[in-house]
Formats: C-alpha cells, sequence, structure tokens
C-alpha cells in the first residue's frame, strides 16, 4: 500500500483458542456429558466414566475443506454436512457471532447447539438428557478465566432457546461470550 499505516487491528486471533478450551474444559469438568454423548441409553449417567482417549474419539472438528461455513466443531462423529438420520445426541459449538467493540477487544460469541433424538430425550431417573448437557455446560463452562479472553467466558445476558430441529431432533441452542483483547 502506498503510504498508508494502519492503525489498529481488531482481536480476533483467540477465536479458535477458545473453542479448545471449551472442549478441553468439558473433557476435564463433566464427565455426565460424555457418557450421554457416547451411550444411548436411559442409564447413560450409570455408566462408567469414559477415558480421555474415548472422549477425544467422539470429537470431530468437520471438513472445512468441503464447506467454509463447516467451521463447527460437533462433539460426535457424523459425516460433514449430514441431516442427522439415526438416534444420537450431538452438541455443536459454533463461532457465531463478533462484535467490534473497540480498538483493544471485540466480544466474541459462541452458539453450542444441543441435539438429541426424541427417543433419547428421557434417561431412567425421570432427567431429560438434554437438561442434564446444558447443566453440566453452565456448570463447567460459566465465569471460567481463559488466556486471550479479558474477564471470564459467560452465558450472563444470553437465553436458552428450546429447539427443534425437525421431525425427530430437538435440543437446545445456548449462548455464551467473552470479551477478546
Amino acid at each position: 500500500m502506498l503510504g498508508t499505516n494502519k492503525l489498529f487491528s481488531y482481536k480476533v486471533d483467540k477465536v479458535d483458542l477458545v473453542i479448545n478450551f471449551i472442549i478441553n474444559q468439558l473433557i476435564n469438568e463433566s464427565e455426565d456429558i460424555w457418557k450421554l454423548l457416547k451411550y444411548n441409553t436411559p442409564d447413560a449417567l450409570s455408566k462408567g466414566n469414559l477415558t480421555r482417549t474415548e472422549k477425544l474419539e467422539l470429537i470431530d472438528k468437520g471438513d472445512i475443506s468441503v464447506s467454509p461455513f463447516d467451521i463447527k466443531i460437533k462433539l460426535v462423529p457424523y459425516n460433514n454436512g449430514q441431516i442427522l438420520n439415526k438416534a444420537m445426541t450431538e452438541i455443536r459449538i459454533i463461532d457465531y457471532r463478533t462484535m467490534f467493540n473497540s480498538v483493544d477487544s471485540v466480544e466474541q460469541y459462541y452458539q453450542i447447539q444441543l441435539l438429541t433424538h426424541y427417543s433419547l430425550w428421557t434417561l431412567e431417573n425421570g432427567l431429560l438428557r438434554c437438561n442434564v448437557i446444558k447443566k453440566e455446560l453452565v456448570k463447567a463452562l460459566n465465569q471460567e478465566r481463559v488466556d486471550g479472553v479479558i474477564g471470564t467466558l459467560s452465558f450472563d445476558g444470553t437465553s436458552s432457546q428450546l429447539q427443534y430441529w425437525n421431525d425427530e431432533f430437538m435440543g437446545y441452542t445456548l449462548m455464551i461470550h467473552g470479551m477478546l483483547g
């Protein structure tokens, strides 16, 4: 460029680091989420804890070479771009929105989608599968300090919405956000 100097650059280089933090936090802090992802039975919570290797096998980052819009992390195996067609539970973490607030920071929102097949909705103890996952997500992630985030990650000021994905799948969408700087 001729004779121009960039005055500032927005701080968006930490977006993927936060997604990796979210996944690692869930691996380390929530055994129940992983049981509910792996076991499609009403007694999933009474099963033994998964090893770190078993948890890592449930993570699939998608194939962004096929679709640039598939930049999301699903915490269960899937076929790229699939329409869910079998009884399963899935969590998706999506880089959802960036708000350019100031030269020092941006506010980054991540959408967390919970999907479960209607036949898996209820657990043996009367609890609802997606409600347990939602509770575990908030417990493991809310107000957590992350390198590159000013303050903490937070669900504050957001809402959880019941979502019907299609005739067979329902669940919730949640938003978590933080100021990146």
